[in-house]
């Protein structure tokens, strides 16, 4: 088949089939009597007909040993009802509710019948395979170890052994030898109960490994993070690998007092000084090369100066409570003081580190203003924009409700927030009260479809997509029976709404019986 490819790669007219298929096999004689075909239709025969020869020719292996049975099952078999809803959903293949059944399977202590298994572990993709390895069983393991495409059942079931800090008497020997899975599965347990160790032995091995795996060995450094860590990460802000400097940045903001966190303070407060009651930027003069290994990148972005961009970066690798701190004023006030001819890139570097040092109290006051700036907001400038989608996810639930209930009853305007960022922001599912809200305005519209004049106000959109965003408390109550005004044929967009309305209410059925089938949580 590969000489096949080479040919098809090099052009059917040019290259010979004879080199594939010689005349003296079975093949070559089949294609050499289809002299009359052009070079194109012989070479897609020719593939056909190897695929096909390839086939009826295979002879099994012979295996010299017995294979072991599968051992007995510790789990309970679902119910077929379950089963087969397991199978429909694969073959809808809504990874959503996928994930929302294996989830409630794994709350509910079951596993997938054993006929089902080639088709579940065939056709799960890689974000799926933690959880279907779950519900495979003993079986589905055992499979693992006879096919080595499923060899992933085995791997992510250890991480979910009943015992997670019982390290196997052979953890020195699987960390030196095993795949990549089962060691950051030893590292994962020595960090839980021996944070020394897992440090140690991530220094003994650092050299040698790999960029990805000295990435995921940095992330194992979260568990039990402390001030003992902050050398091996200080010696990883030197790697090569700038993923793997990121994450060492990140965890030397979370250790208190680390160096890394008092240079950044040092950086910062040479460049912005209190005026009276307003602050006053310097701007820096020079990139120094150190600051590349702290995250601070030379090259700026395009569209922003270089001085710019390195006073933003450097204001945004800050703790915020340091201003407070430095200032003796609140995060309120401190954003209204800004206001300065880079007040802008001062404002952009707050919200970065707001969110890197998780500083709940600054979110708000900075959603507040750069909300105002949305309406005025000169052509080109995509920073409120930017700023807000930062900053949505980190804002309280119930403030996030409170501006979407306040869309469903008042509308868009120029000033707010737009429905779609807010609805990729809010935590999901939403509150029972909020889905009611959307719920009855989304009934309102239906009932007034016929009169839609171009496209519907995008709260008003509904599909798939929205199924999980609505608590399961809620499914019944949007299967009651609707009232939807006909669409005219002519109106595209009426008739493409009531199409979306069927797929989310089928979708809705088919969560429902999720709840009801699989008594888990």
């Amino acid at each position: 088949m590969e000489s096949i490819v080479n040919a098809a790669l090099a052009g059917a007219g040019r290259a010979s089939l004879a080199d594939a298929l010689p005349p003296a096999t079975p093949e070559g004689a089949l294609i050499g009597s289809l002299a009359d075909e052009s070079a194109e239709q012989r070479l897609l025969l020719a593939a056909g007909v190897r695929a096909i020869y390839r086939l009826a020719g295979y002879v099994p292996e012979h295996i010299e040993t017995p294979v072991h049975p599968a051992p007995a099952e510790t789990k309970t078999i679902c119910p077929p009802q379950v089963a087969d809803l397991i199978q429909h959903i694969l073959g809808e293949r809504v990874d959503d509710l996928l994930r929302e059944a294996l989830e409630r399977m794994v709350a509910a202590g079951m596993i997938l019948p054993p006929g089902m298994l080639p088709l579940a572990l065939g056709s799960a993709t890689v974000a799926q395979r933690p959880l279907m390895a779950q519900v495979a069983g003993e079986r589905g393991a055992w499979l693992g170890g006879c096919n080595s495409a499923w060899s992933w059942v085995r791997e992510s079931q250890a991480h979910y052994q009943d015992d997670q800090d019982a390290l196997p008497a052979d953890a020195e020997t699987i960390w030196q030898e095993g795949t990549p899975a089962d060691r950051l599965h030893i590292l994962a347990r020595w960090r839980a109960t021996d944070p020394a160790t897992a440090r140690d032995e991530i220094a003994a091995v650092w050299r040698q490994e790999k960029a990805d795996f000295r990435v995921e060995m940095t992330e194992a450094l979260a568990v039990n993070l402390s001030a003992a860590d902050e050398p091996l990460l200080e010696a990883a802000l030197d790697d090569r690998s700038g993923n793997v400097r990121a994450v060492a940045q990140r965890l030397l903001t979370r250790i208190p007092g680390s160096a890394y966190v008092e240079r950044a303070k040092t950086r910062a407060d040479a460049l912005l000084t209190m005026g009276k009651k307003k602050l006053v930027t310097t701007l820096p003069d020079v990139y120094e090369q150190a600051w590349e290994r702290d995250g601070i990148s030379a090259k700026a972005r395009h569209g922003t100066g270089e001085r710019s961009w390195w006073l933003l970066r450097i204001i945004a690798l800050t703790p915020p409570a340091h201003w407070v701190e430095r200032f003796g004023l609140s995060p309120t006030d401190l954003i209204a003081a800004a206001t300065d001819e880079h007040a802008t890139d001062v404002l952009q570097g707050w919200s970065h580190a707001a969110v890197r040092y998780d500083a709940r109290e600054w979110t708000q006051p900075l959603v507040d203003m750069w909300t105002k700036r949305l309406a005025g907001r000169r052509n080109g400038d995509a920073s409120p924009l930017e700023m807000c989608e930062l900053l949505l996810p980190h804002l309280p639930h119930s403030s996030l409700e409170a501006m979407a209930r306040n869309i469903l009853q008042h509308g868009e305007s120029k000033q707010d927030i737009s429905w779609e960022m807010l609805a990729t922001a809010l935590h999901r599912p939403w509150s029972v009260q909020l889905t009611r809200a959307w719920l009855a305005g989304l009934r309102t519209f239906a009932g007034e479809l016929s009169a839609l004049k171009g496209y519907p106000p995008d709260w008003w959109e509904c599909s798939e997509e929205h199924v999980m965003r609505l608590p399961l408390a809620c499914l019944d109550e949007v299967l009651a029976p609707w009232d939807v005004a006909e669409a005219k044929s002519g109106n595209w967009q009426a008739v493409n709404w009531r199409q979306q309305h069927q797929a989310f209410l089928k979708a809705v059925r088919l969560r429902q019986r999720i709840r009801d089938e699989i008594p888990g949580t």
